[in-house]
This record gives C-alpha cells, structure tokens and sequence, in this order.
C-alpha cells in the first residue's frame, strides 16, 4: 500500500515492517525500543515495567494501543533468536531511523525520543549503543545542532536531578553533550569507538543490498577512472579464494554517450556476476561468508600496489546482502575501516562521504544523483 518494501528492504525482508505497509507504525517505534532494551543483552525487570508503562501510553498513537506493542515485541524477539548478524543490524537500525525521519509525524516523533529516553535509563545504565541510537533518533526528529544539543541537555538535567552529577549515566550524556557542541564529525561513530563499546564489537561493516552494491561499485570505478584520467584502461578486477576475475573496464571516454554506454555496459556486467555469486551457479563458486577484494586500477592486467592509485576494497558476501568492511590505496600504509574511517577516507580522495552511507545508497535517488555528480565531475 505504502511502496515500504523498496524503500526500506532489510527491514522488509526480515518481516520487521509488519503492519507498517498498511500505516501501523508500532513495528517501527517497538522495533527502535528492542534493540535499545537489547543492547547489552538483557531485559531486566526495571526496563520490562517501563516498556508496559509506554505501551499503555503511546500505544493509541502508534496503532492498536498497548497490547499491539508487546506483541511486536514478541514477534520482533522471534526474528532476532533466528540469528541477525552485526551489520545486519546496524543496517536494520538505520533503515528504522529513516523511517522515523521519513515517515512518523512531529507528535510521533517527539513520542518516539521520550520513549527512547525513557527506557535507555530506565535500567539505570546508559551504554554507548543505547546513546548511539538515541543520538541517531533525536538527529533525524530534529531541525539542527541547537535543538539536538538542547534535548540532550534537558535529558541531562533530568538525570543529575535524580542521580547526581557524578553518576555514569550523566557523564555518558555530557560526553555526547561536549559532542555535538565542538562539532565533532562522525558523532555516531565516536561513540560507538569508545572502549566499552568495542568489547561488544564495535562498529559493524557498512551492508548494502546486491542493487546498492552493483550500483554503488560503479559509482566507485568511476571515481577511480577519474584519479587515472590519462589512462588507456580502468578495470574493477575481483580476487575470491582461488578465483578471480575482470569485472569492469572502462576505455579512454571520448564523449558523453560513450561514458553513458560503457557504464550501462558495466552495471549490466556487474549485476550479472553478483546475481550469479547470489545463486552460487556457474563459474562464480561463492558461498554466504565468502570474502573477496576489488582491485581498481589502470593500465595493466593486474594490480600493482607499488603504482599510484589502485584501490582495494574488501568485503564479504552474506545472505542479506554485500558487506564492505574496508579500503587500502597503493602507497599508503593505512587500512581504512567503513564506516568508522570513511570521512577520512573521503576526504583523502576527495569523494562525498554519503557514498559510505548504507542509510543514503538505500535510496535509489539519491544513487542516481551520486552517479550522475561522478559523471559530471568526469567531464569536468
């Protein structure tokens, strides 16, 4: 009814929408306080009697009142003892929130943060996780920096009032507080960085669904194509246990129809082998778990990393989708870890840092304009 199946594919394939194709949002809002209550592992007493108590008060809201609420619970508890890996649900994460960003209306939305802050201290721990989806929340509900820094302030008045200055909770906050006012990039990530996160972790790889990440390796080549611009040929070589193989190659573009047509050549190529490496048929032998690296470069029937601008990204095939956990440049010594490296990484090569986003490739448009500004800066 809603088209929600394309727009959020994860959440759809793993039945987390539910009723959020017919306009019941409570999957959504239950799906965002699970994965907060679930952060460390445990449902203690304290979070449970808080969950019945905003059930019973912001049911209505969401669709079908309280009892609505733990049963989504219920059912949402089923799908994740079925096994969801880490990027799995770091992406599923992502996809809520921009659901809640999307979708929800402001009375939804402000529901949605008192209910968040409600049950991450309800247990009286406020772990780095539980900060990291209530920081990613309150910036998708709010206008700006001023409003997101002003919600974490009230909330960390709340806690001193009842706790005092120095409990754990109230450092945590203004640890996130000190954050948002000096303007730190990547918020989300410096959180999740912190040692206690890591213990339990740290930051899963950036998952992109088999479309995303046809797509989004072209854009990639593309970029690299333009770092080698004076080259002959560019090619995406892929290496997997004992196989490898070409996969992209672009020649010298000698006008615009003819970038048009080999990157339609490339993407219909590149579609064809991770539709292959997905069934596992033909010559692609690639099992779920399988990791395999990218090699870009020019001018040459293999990579060189003693040459200047070849590009390896690994990554690793899994059943929801292609995760990429990682990029090496030739003569650079750094790996530089995605998500958590990716502003860096941008940076050093000059690339939109959204193109590092699962929570921005998961749009289609939004992949047609990263195509398109590739393109453009080609012709540049």
């Amino acid at each position: 009814m809603f088209g929600f199946d394309k727009k959020y594919p994860l959440l759809s394939k793993k039945n987390i929408l539910g009723a959020a194709n017919m306009g019941i949002y409570s999957p959504i809002v239950v799906f965002l306080m699970y994965r907060t209550v679930l952060s460390d592992g445990e449902f203690s007493n304290d979070e449970s009697m808080t969950f019945d108590e905003l059930s019973e008060k912001h049911g209505d809201l969401f669709g079908f009142g309280s009892a609505n609420f733990k049963f989504e619970f219920m059912r949402i508890n089923e799908i994740y003892n079925n096994y969801i890996s880490l990027s799995e649900d770091a992406r599923m994460i992502d996809e809520a929130i921009e659901f809640v960003q999307e979708e929800f209306d402001q009375d939804q939305k402000d529901a949605t943060i008192e209910i968040l802050e409600t049950l991450a201290i309800s247990d009286s721990i406020l772990d780095h996780k539980e900060l990291s989806i209530l920081y990613s929340v309150a910036l998708a509900c709010s206008k700006g920096k001023n409003e997101i820094a002003e919600t974490f302030h009230k909330f960390h008045e709340q806690i001193v009032k009842t706790k005092g200055v120095e409990h754990p909770m109230a450092k945590s906050l203004m640890l996130l507080i000190n954050l948002i006012e000096n303007d730190t990039k990547n918020i989300k990530y410096s959180i999740l960085q912190s040692s206690e996160a890591n213990q339990d972790g740290g930051v899963p790889p950036m998952l992109l669904s088999d479309n995303e990440f046809v797509e989004w390796l072209i854009i990639i080549t593309l970029y690299n194509a333009i770092k080698n611009k004076e080259a002959f040929m560019l090619q995406a070589r892929i290496h997997w246990s004992i196989f490898q193989k070409g996969l992209i190659k672009f020649f010298g573009f000698n006008s615009r129809d003819d970038i048009n047509e080999q990157i339609d050549e490339a993407l219909l190529n590149t579609k064809q082998w991770v539709d292959a490496a997905r069934e596992d048929i033909g010559n692609v032998s690639m099992k779920d778990d399988t990791v395999f690296e990218v090699f870009l470069f020019a001018d040459a029937f293999q990579p060189d990393f003693n040459k200047e601008n070849v590009w390896k990204i690994s990554c690793k095939k899994v059943t929801s989708g292609i995760e990429v956990h990682a990029f090496d440049i030739s003569k650079d010594d750094t790996t530089y870890w995605i998500p958590e490296n990716a502003l860096e990484f941008a940076k050093k090569l000059e690339l939109e840092s959204d193109l590092f986003k699962s929570s921005q490739l998961m749009d289609i448009d939004k992949r047609k304009k990263m195509l398109e500004a590739a393109r453009t800066q080609w012709n540049q």
